[in-house]
């Protein structure tokens, strides 16, 4: 579940990167809204982008409570 997680917040931050260094801006399908379809899609993989930071910091955080709960 770690690996998922750390590969998918790493797969959407180099997408974050990416836009930033090639100066279109990050949040840049969800601040210009032209098509309905990637700012829907842009919008899941920006949560997607914060979710998964969350539950890495929550599972590394409570990682005892957390491998009792799987044993």
């Amino acid at each position: 579940m770690m690996a998922f997680l750390i590969i998918e917040f790493l797969f959407y931050l180099s997408t974050q990167i990416t836009q930033a260094v090639s100066g279109k801006g990050i949040l840049l399908h969800v601040i210009h809204p032209d098509d309905l379809i990637l700012f829907v899609v842009f919008g899941i993989g920006y949560l997607n982008l914060i979710t998964s930071a969350f539950f890495i910091v929550f599972i590394f955080v409570n990682r005892k409570k957390t491998s009792m709960l799987v044993h």
